[in-house]
């Protein structure tokens, strides 16, 4: 983060990759409900009166098409054109996220999980288990990409294990959750990475590699907490 700062001071680039197939001119008729009105409408058809995430996109598709319409913000035309620009804009992500769930299906087909977990279950204690499990199931959420995929393969190993070594059940909720934060964000290829690099205009893997000693740090402190916490427990 720090080389990513000094080249955006010293050189005004800010790692932000223009699409300009999002460009669209500015309007003096827009207000600020133009940006918070679609959203609302987005948040609302997707929650009410039951969670559907595809029917609130499509509803909050038309909210703006008839707002827009209504304030003269930019031609009909104009606008479909933008929307049609914007989802071949996605087509890079969604595919990278299909590449992806592709991955995490194959890997749970050949049962990568439950052969770790059995691999590491000879060296656990009750004051490792949390430790452990917190790295080796944040190691299998980096390197499958996927994060409460692996997480629900391993509950059912976790958990007896945890009645077994008499390790307190919310330790070990809190070391997979923990796990599986830690590989979704550590991961180059996970859906959170390459959504929050398009969100925010920069290359996926400019925005993994700032980030991730972020996420080591945290990781190493979250380890040696579990540690603690494990010595304390048992």
């Amino acid at each position: 983060m720090r080389t990513a700062e000094a080249r955006a001071e010293e050189l005004g680039d800010l790692g932000v990759v223009e699409d300009p197939l999002l460009a669209v001119e500015a309007s003096e008729t827009a207000t600020m409900s133009v940006f918070f009105l679609p959203i609302g409408a987005l948040l609302f058809f997707t929650i009410m009166p039951s969670v559907d995430l595809l029917r609130g996109v499509i509803l909050g598709i038309i909210v703006t098409l008839l707002q827009y319409s209504v304030l003269r913000v930019m031609p009909m035309t104009t606008l479909l054109d933008t929307c049609v620009d914007g989802v071949k804009s996605m087509l890079p992500v969604l595919a990278m996220l299909l590449a992806l769930f592709v991955f995490v299906e194959a890997n749970q087909a050949i049962g990568l999980t439950d052969y770790v977990i059995a691999g590491i279950e000879p060296y656990l204690s009750a004051a490792l288990l949390p430790a452990l499990m917190f790295i080796v199931i944040s190691l299998v959420a980096c390197t499958t990409g996927s994060n409460w995929g692996v997480i629900a393969i391993a509950m059912p190993v976790a958990f007896p294990l945890a009645e077994a070594f008499d390790v307190p059940m919310p330790l070990m909720i809190g070391a997979l959750l923990s796990a599986s934060c830690l590989g979704s964000h550590a991961c180059f290829y996970s859906d959170s990475t390459i959504l929050s690099a398009q969100g925010a205009g920069c290359k996926t893997h400019d925005h993994a590699i700032t980030q991730l000693p972020y996420a080591l740090i945290g990781a190493a402190g979250a380890a040696t907490l579990f540690i603690v916490a494990g010595l304390l427990a048992s």
